[in-house]
């Protein structure tokens, strides 16, 4: 994944005596540890805030529906039925009429919903935290300290404090949810990458003769659920096909996970058959 440079930190002041943007280097590199439940459970602890202060609101009728009209698609394909309606049960089990998200004021899918499970956002929140914890300079500095020495250790040692410092920080001293929208900057510039692919793959596709039928985009439940970025046709087979977009394959472990019939590379352009790897002819 790509780094922040110096001049992305801007949320750093670089005038302060402690060094906050080499805190940020010593936190971000332990990724997925930051939000996992078996590491520091920063995941848990921004849904919880989130469910708690009703940031969040219900789709409106238009992602609803958008949503349905793709469950209808994604049935049409080599999707197990079984599987898709699994899924939904799981992820949904209140139904998508109930699923709730934070919204922006065009009532449309807003960045911070990936602050839960983005590192890098969650290691400039964590930062900022203790920024702000520094009122009480010597307090903050020995939590700054064992930090900059042992980041796992230190984190560690206020874990259990976390969700209340959050809510006192952001919440009773700070703007709530304009807060933490401010830490969005990478879900923001891996979400442009991710559209950009996807618009490249899919001016291949129909290059080809195929039509896209669904297109997801940012906050799509079909992606997230599914992780199904695109559903093509095809008029001379006649068959409806998933597709993963990637910027880049890397690491094809990675995708096992996924149900879809083709991974497509968007750097440069190539699709692949994901059950044997094998390069679709098209």
């Amino acid at each position: 994944m790509k780094k922040f440079t110096e001049s992305q930190l801007s949320i750093f002041d670089s005038n302060d005596p402690l060094n906050f943007k080499a805190l940020f280097r010593k936190i971000e590199p332990l990724q997925s540890w930051i939000f996992k439940s078996n590491g520091l459970g920063m995941m848990t602890i921004i849904d919880d805030i989130f469910k708690e202060y009703n940031y969040e609101t219900k789709l409106n009728q238009k992602q609803i529906d958008k949503f349905n009209h793709g469950i209808e698609l994604l049935k049409k394909t080599s999707m197990p039925i079984e599987y898709i309606n699994s899924q939904i049960l799981n992820k949904l089990p209140n139904g998508i009429n109930n699923k709730k998200l934070v919204l922006d004021e065009n009532g449309e899918w807003h960045h911070v919903n990936k602050l839960n499970t983005n590192y890098s956002d969650l290691s400039e929140l964590l930062v900022e935290l203790i920024k702000r914890g520094c009122d009480n300079y010597e307090k903050g500095k020995i939590v700054y300290d064992s930090i900059m020495e042992n980041p796992t250790r230190g984190l560690l040692s206020i874990k259990t404090h976390l969700k209340r410092l959050i809510i006192h920080y952001f919440i009773e001293k700070g703007k709530g949810l304009d807060d933490f929208k401010k830490f969005t900057n990478y879900s923001i510039r891996m979400s442009k990458i991710g559209e950009e692919a996807e618009d490249r793959v899919s001016a291949f596709l129909q290059s080809k003769g195929l039509s896209i039928a669904y297109s997801g985009g940012n906050g799509d439940f079909l992606d997230m659920i599914f992780g199904t970025d695109i559903i093509i046709f095809s008029p001379t087979s006649n068959e409806y096909k998933t597709v993963q977009v990637k910027n880049r394959i890397n690491d094809w472990s990675k995708l096992n996970h996924y149900k879809v019939d083709w991974v497509a590379e968007a750097n440069p352009v190539k699709i692949y058959n994901l059950k044997d790897k094998s390069i679709v002819n098209l």
